[in-house]
């Protein structure tokens, strides 16, 4: 789940599954006073799988939200996968956290390389489970790996980073991974699904592997 504190009222969004097979698995609402008692949003999902055609047609999971004080406007990012299991991230907006536009744009981050040509780009085969987080832009932290992994079955990814002014066009901010699990010793099962935030100009990120939790800190580049 993600969590959105708005006025005197804790959102949650997070993804459901109706019989664990995935397949059709969307993203609910509840909402909280304190933390501790949640109810449900009664339409939920709050946001659903696109038609057959579409590139979030199999499920959409692992939501972060934002909320942009100026436009006064919620902006979630969220992972949709198709039926040919490419992993992309798409972009929607609401102006009251509870009913969602998904952006025409969408997605607004993929696989870098679209036809599968070069097998060594770090983010080559998907870009997925990422970290939104709103400074002077928005940022997006996102996971990914090569093709060649991929092919061979491998779990081997990395952290990215790319920004946005609008919310929809975002530009990589570098060619090369922030991180990798080699940076810790180890090379296999993560880093992915980061959460992030901002202080003392450094990026603080926790992020998951397939043997615990991870985190770590970089500086931020202006």
């Amino acid at each position: 789940p993600t969590i959105m504190i708005k006025d005197d009222t804790i959102f949650m969004y997070y993804y459901g599954d109706s019989d664990n097979t995935a397949t059709g698995g969307s993203i609910g609402l509840a909402t909280s006073k304190d933390f501790l008692k949640w109810e449900r949003y009664d339409k939920s999902p709050v946001l659903k799988v696109g038609s057959a055609d579409e590139w979030d047609s199999n499920w959409v999971e692992s939501p972060t939200v934002i909320f942009d004080e100026e436009h006064d406007l919620y902006h979630m990012y969220y992972t949709g996968i198709n039926e040919e299991w490419r992993i992309r991230t798409g972009h929607a907006t609401s102006k009251d956290g509870y009913t969602w536009i998904k952006d025409k744009k969408n997605p607004v981050l993929r696989e870098k390389n679209l036809d599968y040509s070069d097998r060594n780009v770090w983010d080559g085969s998907g870009a997925g489970v990422a970290a939104a987080v709103m400074d002077d832009k928005i940022y997006l932290f996102y996971a990914s790996q090569n093709v060649k992994d991929t092919l061979k079955g491998l779990t081997n990814p990395s952290i990215g980073l790319a920004t946005s002014l609008d919310g929809s066009s975002f530009s990589r901010c570098s060619n090369s991974a922030l991180f990798s699990t080699t940076n810790f010793g180890e090379n296999d099962y993560g880093p992915y699904n980061p959460t992030v935030i901002l202080e003392d100009e450094k990026w603080k990120i926790w992020f998951e592997t397939g043997y615990g939790f991870g985190y770590i800190e970089l500086e931020r580049e202006k």
